[in-house]
């Protein structure tokens, strides 16, 4: 009888034990919930102020730009590796994808140069890389009215190196336009760890030497750096991060209008 009482006591102590850690997971699912219902509010609340300048501009949507979404890298071609041995390629595509979501909620026709973990050479034995560059501008550039947005991450032997950058493309005097007003919607939005001045692309990048359209490589944040992998590895701070994109792709077009006016 006595050893029953035990077993049975053992048992409701069980019991007891299962039901507060059922609790508490739920109130841990709650909390992540709550936190992000509040940052897509918030989300949302931006992105209605960017829409309203794209739909309250003089633009039409045949007049609209074509927004070309450029996941740098990918297949055989990884680019820079973060302390976990993910490639660049990776993070540069998740970005892609929500840099298109964001920019189709505000009515804007995308193109993205790659939707899955593939090069553009077209082949299948081995990988050209001349061939791929080339295939991503052609792809560009035949669109209507396009402007070209590259996204990558930035690596550096010093660890030290962090932050944002944004290059502007050589051949279209509108690059750099585009460039600023991406610059200004990061330093602004306070998201990047350091927010590095706008250059000119190195005449070693092919398609900003080449490509003739409204064109910027966005360096989105040092793969090596510590604080700055930390962050991109956040799929909150990459959503963050493109919808300041999408604000920076709006000023361009509102300041391009009242330019040719």
């Amino acid at each position: 009888m006595l050893q029953l009482k035990i077993s049975l006591i053992h048992v409701k102590e069980k019991q007891r034990q299962i039901h507060s850690k059922n609790i508490l997971s739920l109130f841990l699912a709650l909390s992540i919930c709550i936190a992000i219902i509040i940052c897509w509010k918030n989300i949302a609340a931006d992105q209605e102020k960017s829409v309203s300048v794209i739909s309250n501009s003089s633009y039409t949507s045949g007049t609209l730009p074509t927004i070309v979404i450029d996941a740098g890298h990918g297949g055989r071609d990884g680019g820079a590796v973060g302390y976990d041995n993910v490639p660049e390629k990776t993070y540069n595509l998740k970005m892609a994808k929500q840099l298109q979501v964001f920019c189709q909620m505000a009515g804007l026709q995308t193109v993205m140069t790659r939707t899955e973990d593939q090069d553009t050479d077209g082949k299948d034995n081995g990988f050209y890389k001349a061939t791929d560059i080339k295939n991503r501008i052609a792809l560009a550039e035949k669109q209507k009215n396009p402007i070209f947005i590259s996204i990558h991450l930035n690596s550096s032997d010093s660890k030290n190196n962090q932050g944002f950058q944004v290059f502007y493309g050589l051949k279209n005097e509108k690059s750099q336009l585009l460039a600023n007003a991406m610059h200004q919607a990061v330093e602004q939005s306070n998201l990047s760890t350091r927010v590095r001045d706008v250059k000119s692309a190195p005449q070693s990048v092919y398609i900003q030497k080449n490509i003739k359209i409204p064109s910027i490589l966005a360096e989105c944040a040092f793969i090596k750096n510590g604080e700055d992998y930390h962050l991109i590895k956040d799929p909150v701070y990459e959503q963050k991060l493109m919808f300041t994109f999408l604000k920076g792709i709006s000023e361009y077009i509102h300041t391009n209008l009242k330019q040719e006016k």
